[in-house]
């Protein structure tokens, strides 16, 4: 997948998986991602940053992908075949209310099968959304860029 990207990113733009596992999420509003992943898509878009999802399996994650646009991500979608240049990301910014009120729903709906309201909020009990930021030992790497391109594979 690198291979693909070679020119259209810098190598400091890439966040490895264990940077993300080490130190949380990153995403907020004001960013833009390109993600190759399902969930660091969702995940993104649902913290307000605009993006672009790159297929990188055609028959698989472009399906996922799409599906997540579908559902009102607001992201474009890309296939890395033959792309000369990234399309510019993109968000829908009422995504994020519409996740909580998802969660808040399936919440609901897993107390009332297994009646547990001692169920974790996954807005209120995230590492990443209590950091709100990016750990300053690691800022300096985005200095004078607000692109985050992820690989987590």
């Amino acid at each position: 997948m690198f291979e693909s990207l070679e020119g259209l990113l810098s190598e400091a733009d890439l966040i490895p998986f264990a940077e993300l596992w080490d130190d949380g999420f990153p995403a907020r509003p004001g960013q833009h991602w390109y993600a190759s992943r399902f969930h660091l898509h969702l995940s993104a878009a649902a913290r307000g940053a605009a993006g672009t999802a790159l297929g990188v399996a055609p028959g698989y994650y472009d399906i996922k992908h799409r599906s997540l646009v579908e559902l009102g991500t607001g992201w474009r979608y890309a296939g890395l075949e033959g792309l000369g240049r990234l399309p510019y990301p993109s968000v829908d910014t009422s995504f994020p209310e519409r996740c909580r009120m998802f969660a808040a729903v399936k919440q609901a709906e897993a107390t009332s099968l297994y009646g547990s309201s001692a169920l974790p909020d996954p807005y209120k009990d995230s590492r990443a959304t209590k950091a709100g930021r990016m750990p300053a030992a690691r800022a300096g790497m985005f200095a004078g860029t607000n692109v985050r391109a992820v690989h987590a594979g």
